[in-house]
């Protein structure tokens, strides 16, 4: 609608001059300046699609409507599922399920292919694309995936899975390390973040920054099996940090 991208705008810490079919990182913050969802902002003509990591459905349509009965904010997931693809070979599987005009899809962008939206993404390190399907299609999609599959190895594999994989790459995880209470200045991701404008949870994180960030993640590679929220020791027996999560 008319209003879509005041919407947006006022809630997403990025700032939101997209083309059509582009995506973009984002957060969701909550009052105190911490992320609390990780978000892909896409926008599809004259329309935005969010795909949100970390926070419920009913959550984020309350979050976007916050009582404006002009804001009309519609649920794909009544309508829609979502099919992942990740892996070094997944543009080429994809080219042989759906056509080769995939091949050239630019990273952080979307395409509309016979009645499914093609998100190229990835949070693995390797290709990664989500595909946007209608509920009563996705059985016969299922079915075409693993007879195409069959000459790429291609599996089944778990959230967890997934997750490990971002890990070692080191993509932020809303369900994990979003769920501390932790912000963009110790997350690292002030890059998906706007100091130029008001939204929700900037003006305490524009504080937050003022005042210089305390704390700062790292990814580290150890022989020791740490459990998370173990204390780091340092060998002066000062404790310098705590394990955020640990694989």
């Amino acid at each position: 609608g008319d209003d879509a991208f005041d919407v947006l705008d006022r809630i997403c810490s990025c700032d939101l001059y997209l083309q059509d079919a582009q995506m973009r990182f984002a957060l969701l913050l909550d009052e105190q300046g911490h992320a609390v969802a990780d978000l892909y902002v896409c926008r599809d003509d004259e329309d935005y699609i969010v795909l949100a990591e970390g926070i419920s459905r009913e959550a984020l349509v309350d979050r976007f409507r916050n009582g404006n009965a002009r804001v009309d904010v519609r649920d794909l997931g009544d309508d829609y599922d979502m099919i992942s693809l990740h892996g070094p070979f997944a543009w080429e599987f994809l080219a042989e399920f759906a056509g080769p005009d995939v091949i050239g899809q630019p990273y952080l962008s979307l395409c509309h292919l016979d009645g499914m939206v093609c998100f190229r993404g990835g949070k693995t390190g390797e290709y990664g694309y989500d595909l946007l399907i209608p509920k009563q299609e996705v059985a016969s999609v299922r079915e075409k995936m693993a007879d195409v599959g069959l000459a790429f190895d291609l599996a089944h594999v778990s959230l967890e899975a997934v997750d490990a994989c971002s890990f070692e790459n080191w993509f932020f995880n809303a369900r994990k390390e979003g769920q501390l209470g932790l912000g963009p200045l110790e997350l690292g991701l002030q890059w998906r973040v706007s100091y130029a404008k008001e939204y929700h949870g900037s003006s305490a994180l524009a504080s937050r920054r003022r005042e210089g960030a305390k704390q700062r993640s790292v990814c580290a590679v150890s022989r020791l099996s740490l459990p998370t929220s173990a204390e780091v020791v340092s060998p002066a027996g000062v404790v310098v940090g705590r394990v955020l999560r640990s694989e």
